[in-house]
């Protein structure tokens, strides 16, 4: 039952390494929106009335001018046609130049990293050699 346990143990550990790093997924955004639009639409165009009557007198003789501009309407038909792109910017990660001390740090940490692995295993090892001595 120990030695289950111990395997279990060792198995949940190992698989926790390996699945808890991932890397960075995106996710796709549509990036072009095309719209397209017709209008059609009837205007009342119309032209209104100009009527004047101009009358003077010169001498004896009455003068009469008459301008007249009858009232026209008529109908205009308008297509109108609208189209529109939108462009959506796609985000991408920029990523900021390190300082040196924060280089220097990383780098201390990756090798601070790999001694503790390292110590891990050697003490696992040395757990295992010394369990088989003593069961053996």
């Amino acid at each position: 039952m120990k030695r289950f346990i111990y395997i279990l143990t060792m198995l949940l550990s190992i698989g926790a390494w390996l699945v808890s790093c991932n890397s960075i997924k995106y996710v796709p955004i549509e990036t072009v929106k095309i719209n397209t639009e017709y209008r059609d639409r009837w205007l009342r165009d119309s032209i209104h009335v100009h009527d004047s009557i101009f009358m003077f007198m010169k001498g004896d003789t009455v003068f009469r001018d008459r301008w007249h501009v009858e009232y026209r309407n008529k109908l205009v038909y308008d297509t109108t046609y609208i189209n529109r792109t939108d462009s959506i910017c796609v985000p991408y990660p920029i990523e900021k130049q390190l300082s040196r001390w924060e280089s220097i740090k990383m780098e201390l940490g990756g090798w601070a990293f790999g001694i503790v692995i390292g110590f891990a295993l050697i003490m696992a090892g040395w757990l295992i050699y010394r369990l088989r001595r003593r069961y053996k």
